[in-house]
């Protein structure tokens, strides 16, 4: 089991928070929003989603789900931290990141160890490579204040992280089940600092029991490109570090060529965690 942050209560956060506090991890729900917050506490929920305010009961009952406005306190008890703030359009129809940001540097400004952050928020394909540089930018800011060298592999001070995509594609209605019952999940190969935890085993603690297959940021990114044009959601769950890239190898493309496959004749019905 794995400590857990979620950053955002909003439709995204609050099924994706009580979910992985059913498997048994330990999760702290975090808004900015006190009076949402509070309602929460109360047994109040915001939204309507079947089984949701049962869940939500059950495991703060448990001691296993709890809120907070104090985002530095749950992100330095969390090994996993999930971004699921809302990214309302722009004036010219883009994600608006500015939440997205705002997450990233407060995790920047806390972490003082190993962490996994995952972008749960709605975010177009790349954004984990600016999540990263946030959170370095803000590590590299802390550096002379912690004495520490700089990490070559971050540009930051050697606090090690490894930021994950998990991009959220649950349906209205039936998000509880969706995220309860996964049929696949795609992962990454490792992150791209050899001396970091792999995240893979951070994430394999949250008790998800899935099949996996490894891959590549990239290799993923062209998957969920082909997700975004076709407008299938593919059954599996899609989570890739920003680390290096994997070599293309024979296997690798044998397994893109498989996915590719597997997206093209997938059931709209089954959610990407």
């Amino acid at each position: 089991m794995a400590s857990i942050a979620v950053i955002g209560t909003g439709y995204v956060g609050l099924v994706s928070g009580a979910c992985l506090a059913d498997f048994g991890n330990t999760v702290t729900c975090v808004d900015i929003d006190e009076k949402k917050i509070e309602k929460l506490k109360n047994g109040q929920i915001p939204i309507f989603e079947s089984g949701l305010s049962d869940l939500v009961a059950k495991n703060v009952a448990a001691e296993r789900l709890s809120f907070t406005t104090d985002a530095s306190l749950a992100i330095q008890a969390a090994e996993v931290i999930f971004i699921a703030v809302g990214t309302p359009p722009s004036d010219d129809g883009s994600a608006d990141l500015r939440y997205v940001e705002e997450a990233a540097r407060t995790i920047g400004r806390t972490i003082d160890n190993y962490r996994v952050v995952v972008d749960k928020s709605t975010v177009p394909i790349g954004t984990g490579r600016r999540v990263k540089g946030w959170i370095a930018e803000e590590l590299a800011a802390r550096a002379p204040h912690l004495g520490a060298p700089v990490s070559p592999c971050h540009c930051a001070v050697s606090i090690p992280f490894d930021v994950v995509s998990n991009p959220e594609f649950l349906r209205e209605g039936s998000a509880v089940y969706d995220f309860m019952h996964p049929d696949d999940e795609l992962g990454d190969n490792g992150g791209g600092d050899s001396q970091s935890p792999s995240p893979r085993r951070s994430l394999d603690r949250l008790e998800i029991d899935q099949p996996a297959c490894s891959m590549s940021e990239e290799t993923t990114d062209v998957v969920y490109d082909r997700v975004r044009e076709s407008r299938l959601k593919p059954p599996f769950s899609a989570a890739t570090t920003s680390g290096a890239a994997a070599s293309e190898s024979a296997g690798t493309s044998s397994r893109v060529s498989q996915i590719k496959t597997l997206v093209s004749i997938s059931s709209p019905t089954v959610s990407v965690k």
